[in-house]
């Protein structure tokens, strides 16, 4: 039985037709009307042997000259796999610059935040310096407030990411997506981490704040 017949009777014959190339050229119209031939060597040491007396076949059918170019293209799994590669290649830069893009602009956003509560409760303090609250009080305060902030943005985050985005997929994509307790820590993580980092020079900043100049701003 040959791989033809084996794939009519595996498909149902009910599902299978076979028609001439010129027949399927007419019916189907297209530019140039491409068709793919698939065509195996018995070896793999053989295949670029074959390679070569295939495409002296198709040349010969297509009458091309010596001198002409092949109007025809060969592909090979080893190209296929190039192409793919090619492919995960980029959409792994894509994946990683977005990541630490969003990352960077999250993080100036936290920090002009933080900086504009600096400004808007310089009263507040001056009056905890006046009570005795030193520079590493006011520093600790401000960083906790940057990190919790940062905090309520990584559980939105995730939860967008999670339940959206897995949805999405697996609405759109037919893909199925399930949050690994490392990747929520990983998740958090990193969300504190940007806090903590932008945080700093607010931070700084309030707790240099001479507490007089504080007290009489207005």
């Amino acid at each position: 039985m040959t791989k033809l017949e084996e794939g009519a009777m595996m498909s149902g014959l009910n599902e299978f037709v076979l028609i001439p190339i010129s027949t399927h050229q007419q019916l189907f119209p297209k530019p140039g009307n491409p068709i793919n031939i698939i065509v195996s060597s018995v070896t793999l040491d053989l295949r670029e042997r074959a390679m070569d007396e295939v495409r002296v076949v198709v040349r010969t059918l297509r009458r091309l000259d010596y001198e002409d170019e092949d109007d025809f293209s060969m592909i090979t799994p080893d190209g296929i796999l190039s192409v793919i590669n090619d492919l995960t290649q980029s959409f792994r830069v894509i994946f990683i610059s977005l990541p630490v893009l969003s990352i960077v602009i999250g993080g100036i956003v936290i920090m002009n935040i933080m900086m504009i509560s600096v400004t808007e409760r310089t009263r507040e303090i001056g009056i905890r310096k006046s009570l005795g609250a030193n520079n590493r009080n006011i520093m600790v305060q401000f960083l906790y407030e940057s990190v919790v902030l940062s905090l309520v943005g990584g559980i939105i985050g995730i939860g967008f990411g999670v339940y959206l985005g897995g949805y999405i997929l697996h609405n759109m994509m037919d893909i199925s997506m399930t949050p690994t307790t490392l990747g929520i820590i990983l998740g958090f993580g990193i969300s504190s981490g940007v806090g903590l980092f932008f945080g700093i020079y607010p931070a700084m900043k309030a707790a240099k704040l001479d507490p007089i100049k504080a007290l009489s701003y207005e």
